[in-house]
């Protein structure tokens, strides 16, 4: 009898994250095992597709996307399956008007 391999990031997010405001952020993660459930986190609290973010699912890998993203998107993120998680800080910067 063999023992499952552990779940693990075999991609984690991106330690950091730059945008600039309006433009359409992925954060993308991948793991070791296809089809898992993952649950985001913004600054602790859930997200869903209700929030207006998109969440999807390739196999093995999880993305949360983030179209026209504001200042208020700016947060720290996580993607946790079970009970292991990584963690990105994502950034965005203001568009500036031009007189």
């Amino acid at each position: 009898m063999s023992a499952e391999i552990p779940l693990e990031f075999t991609m984690p997010l991106q330690e950091h994250v730059d945008s600039i405001q309006g433009d359409t952020v992925t954060l993308t993660c991948e793991v070791n095992k296809p089809n898992k459930v993952a649950m985001w986190l913004r600054d602790g609290e859930q997200v869903t597709v209700a929030d207006g973010f998109e969440i999807v699912v390739e196999g093995n890998v999880h993305k949360l996307i983030i179209r026209r993203a504001s200042l208020d998107h700016e947060a720290e993120y996580t993607c946790m399956i079970g009970n292991v998680d990584t963690t990105t800080m994502l950034y965005v910067e203001g568009t500036v008007l031009l007189p």
